[in-house]
């Protein structure tokens, strides 16, 4: 082989060998670019579907929070609007459920010092009137002694349809406490049923990543369908038992 054919043999190899260089280049950042690209779009799609389930989990306990504060407002005062959508403020929240408590306690105390202040003046006319009737029994029946005796059993009659409405505190405070105590059933039902909620769609979440909130949310809706069962009303060891499952307990 001739030094002239040796040369343009190595010309040719360098021409292949820079080609086949720069393919490979050309391939390799495609390929690069193809697999980055995917890989920020995967994690662009998990991130915004991330952001749904959170915003879903954080409406949803919003939402609790304020049918708990409804329920509240409720049980203070009868002008009662279940389609308002007053902000939940803590301060607020925590004061309107003491004052029926402090209503009743007032209503309470005025009924029981003045039934006591009329105990103690029933106290002194009784002894009265057992002088009047001894002085009857001794045959001093004056037209005096007679009035005074009317006089004190009116008194007595007067007193005791004071203690009547006295007495009517209970109905009003009655109303009161069984407000107060039916809010407080329905905010039971609302704080578990957030809990639940709440909790059985991060659980589901975690066991199936793959589903977006809708079908978690389908999902966590048939479970806690599923717990209140055909009766009405959730069987609570059924609740209690998913209540530790999911650390609520």
């Amino acid at each position: 082989m001739t030094p002239q054919i040796d040369k343009q043999l190595d010309a040719l190899i360098e021409q292949v060998t820079q080609s086949v260089a720069k393919g490979l280049d050309m391939t390799l950042r495609q390929t690069i670019e193809k697999e980055v690209t995917a890989a920020l779009s995967k994690s662009l799609a998990h991130q915004l579907k991330d952001g749904e389930f959170f915003r879903k989990v954080n409406d949803d306990m919003r939402h609790g929070l304020e049918q708990i504060y409804l329920e509240i407002k409720q049980a203070k005062r009868e002008s009662y609007c279940p389609t308002s959508t007053h902000p939940v403020e803590t301060d607020e929240l925590l004061s309107e459920a003491s004052d029926q408590l402090d209503e009743i306690l007032k209503s309470t105390e005025d009924a029981t010092v003045r039934i006591m202040d009329i105990v103690e003046k029933h106290q002194e006319m009784i002894a009265k009137s057992g002088e009047l009737l001894r002085d009857f029994r001794s045959g001093g029946a004056s037209k005096t002694n007679v009035d005074k005796l009317i006089e004190l059993n009116d008194a007595h009659t007067s007193d005791l349809i004071e203690i009547m409405t006295a007495l009517s505190f209970q109905d009003l405070t009655g109303q009161r406490i069984k407000r107060i105590v039916t809010a407080l059933k329905r905010i039971e039902e609302v704080v578990t049923d957030v809990y639940i909620s709440t909790g059985l769609i991060v659980k589901k979440r975690d066991e199936k990543p793959e589903l977006n909130t809708e079908q978690l949310e389908k999902e966590t809706q048939e479970t806690v369908s599923k717990l209140k069962g055909p009766q009405n009303g959730t069987s609570q060891n059924d609740v209690d038992d998913l209540l530790k499952q999911l650390g609520l307990e």
